[in-house]
């Protein structure tokens, strides 16, 4: 018998990106839509951890939550997860001037939390190590900051990945 996880969010991307993880596992990921205000919180596990036990109160059901963020060594918890408005608001040329005699180095960080209806949580959190840039790469400024962020060990930058 397969396994049923609802998970909050509207993104198409996450949902399939879970369903590739989870289907060696004989689970399957049900798109959950709720409209859940996201707080504001300076955690990625914290905000995750919120939206999975008032989804999984309101749905009767469990529910998996992910957030995440994107962190920069040289601007300790900036701009974590509030990477969003950070990046509607800086464009990449204007932060690869923030970060030109500072360190480039940084990572993406993604929590899971996992909540049944009863109130038991579960959170799993991890690093992916990246780096800045030193240039604007193909994709240019419409790929936002996916044009100037890479994998620690990679010189592509997140927009020239197929």
């Amino acid at each position: 018998m397969t396994q049923q996880i609802r998970f909050l969010t509207r993104n198409p991307f996450k949902i399939a990106t879970a369903q590739l993880a989870m289907q060696p596992f004989g689970i399957e990921i049900l798109p959950l839509q709720l409209d859940i205000p996201e707080i504001q919180a300076d955690s990625n596990a914290e905000i995750a951890r919120h939206g999975a036990i008032i989804a999984a109160q309101q749905a009767g059901n469990p529910v998996m939550r992910e957030d995440h963020g994107f962190y920069l060594h040289a601007f300790p918890g900036w701009p974590g997860p509030y990477m969003a408005h950070t990046e509607r608001t800086i464009p990449p040329d204007d932060l690869l001037r923030l970060v030109e005699n500072k360190g480039r180095i940084g990572y993406f960080e993604m929590a899971l939390a996992y909540a049944t209806p009863d109130g038991e949580v579960m959170e799993y959190s991890f690093q992916l190590p990246t780096k800045i840039t030193d240039s604007i790469r193909p994709g240019g400024k419409d790929f936002g900051w996916d044009s100037i962020i890479s994998l620690e060990n990679d010189p592509r930058a997140l927009s020239e990945y197929p």
